[in-house]
């Protein structure tokens, strides 16, 4: 994307790029911040929207790299999800190594992980890549999973990316808790080069 945006004869940074080789200009900081600052409660959303390419995933990335070093990430792809895989998808990424048979015993289990993962003091942050490929009855079942009402936990904190059409596509009324839930709202544009200007 960078190439054609900017008349590049190669990429000018790998695609995975993390910690020092992230450019983090005035703008990427002030949003950097916000995202942190509104992730510091415990069962916070977060949407970042923006074309593919422009740096959603890096951005959040930096961001959770500042909620401090004991934090447990799990990464929801771009996949689509029944919202019975919903839990456990997160069971497989917090939960015991035998998982239970039974909904009821699973949910059990996912908030004893999400209670044992607090009590060490070990945030859990949850990234949706495509809020919209997973779809409504995931993100539904993903809020009501990481509530903290929903047990004697905290609960979670989620961000959800997605393209331009992401905060319209919020607006469906399965999805009311989850907005009740949302802290900040982030567009994020490719850059400039007025974004240059200031480093």
């Amino acid at each position: 994307m960078y190439e054609q945006h900017f008349g590049l004869k190669k990429r000018p940074f790998s695609a995975n790029a993390a910690g020092t080789e992230v450019f983090v200009g005035p703008q990427t900081a002030k949003m950097i911040a916000g995202l942190t600052k509104a992730l510091s409660s415990c069962d916070a959303i977060v949407t970042v929207s923006g074309p593919v390419g422009a740096g959603k995933s890096t951005l959040v990335a930096k961001a959770m790299d500042g909620i401090g070093s004991s934090r447990k990430i799990v990464q929801v792809g771009r996949m689509q999800l029944d919202s019975n895989d919903v839990l456990e998808l997160l069971l497989g990424e917090l939960g015991p190594d035998k998982l239970p048979n039974g909904t009821i015993q699973k949910f059990v289990a996912f908030r004893r992980s999400l209670k044992e993962l607090e009590d060490a003091k070990t945030r859990v942050l949850i990234a949706v890549e495509d809020g919209m490929r997973i779809g409504v009855d995931a993100l539904a079942e993903l809020e009501a999973l990481t509530a903290a009402d929903a047990g004697d936990s905290e609960g979670a904190s989620i961000v959800v990316m997605g393209d331009e059409r992401l905060d319209q596509y919020l607006q469906d009324p399965q999805l009311a808790r989850l907005r009740q839930r949302v802290r900040q709202n982030h567009s994020v544009a490719p850059l400039a080069v007025r974004n240059f200007a200031a480093t």
